[in-house]
Parts: structure tokens; sequence; C-alpha cells
């Protein structure tokens, strides 16, 4: 041995970074969540078979409705988006999910909602699929008042 060194770093600082970036990180994660809701819907083919309620408030339609069978997937879609259902099943198909999309629903009220939307499929025979979907109500209001300020 020809000669001995030591180095001693002090890491505390760095320590007491990267805490405070993971505490943020998990405060935002948090905040997430309780800003954005999920919707959860399943269905065979185009009628929808089980939802949770978040979607159903979304929609303006009752549990009554959902047990009765009066919602079906193209009835909630307005026809400029028959098309992009399509190619999302289509893609679904092929590889067992689709991209997520944005696309507006049609409430029972006659109103429209904008959601970003997913699915997947659950089962080829019969065709079961499971969509989530995310209401897009609070970004549109942000992109409108941004546009206002503008």
């Amino acid at each position: 041995m020809q000669g001995f060194a030591r180095v001693t770093r002090d890491f505390s600082v760095r320590r007491h970074v990267d805490e405070k970036l993971l505490q943020g990180r998990a405060n935002l994660r948090v905040a997430i969540a309780e800003q954005t809701s999920s919707s959860v819907v399943c269905g065979e083919f185009d009628r929808i078979t089980e939802a949770n309620n978040i979607f159903l408030d979304l929609i303006g339609y009752s549990r009554g409705d959902l047990v009765a069978g009066r919602l079906s997937w193209s009835d909630l879609t307005p026809p400029e988006y028959l098309i992009a259902n399509d190619l999302a099943y289509e893609e679904a198909l092929r590889i067992g999910t689709s991209t997520p999309f944005q696309k507006h629903l049609i409430c029972k009220d006659g109103s429209r909602v904008p959601v970003l939307v997913e699915t997947t499929v659950l089962k080829l025979s019969p065709f079961r699929w499971i969509t989530i979907l995310r209401d897009l109500r609070d970004r549109s209001r942000l992109a409108n008042k941004r546009k206002e300020e503008s």
C-alpha cells in the first residue's frame, strides 16, 4: 500500500432537498386526484351494462335508467364522434386498448360534456369492454378563460 486517502462528503443538504421534492410530488398527486375524477363504464356491444355513480352524475342519468337498459354508447355520442369511437374500438380489438382521445357525451338534458376516453377490451365473444372517462369541463373552462385573457 502506497498511500491512503479519505474523502468525506456531506449529503445532508442534498437529502433535505430530495425530501422536500418527494413531499411536493406527493402533495401534487393528492391534489390531482382530488381535482379529477374518473368514470368507469362497462358494456356489451353498444349497450352500457355497468357504470359508476360519477359517470351517471356526469351525464345526468339515474341508476334506474341504467338498469332499465336506456344507456347506449351510440346514443350518448354526438354524430361527429361516431367515427372516432369506431376507430378506438378497432384499435382496442387489435391491441387490447385504445389510445385515449377527447370527445363529448350527450347528457340526458341534451347538453354536452367534454371527456377523455380510453377503452379496453375485456372479452371478444361476447364483445365486452370497459371505458375510463375523465371529465374535461374544468380544463375547457381554463382554456376558454386563457383565450379571453389573451
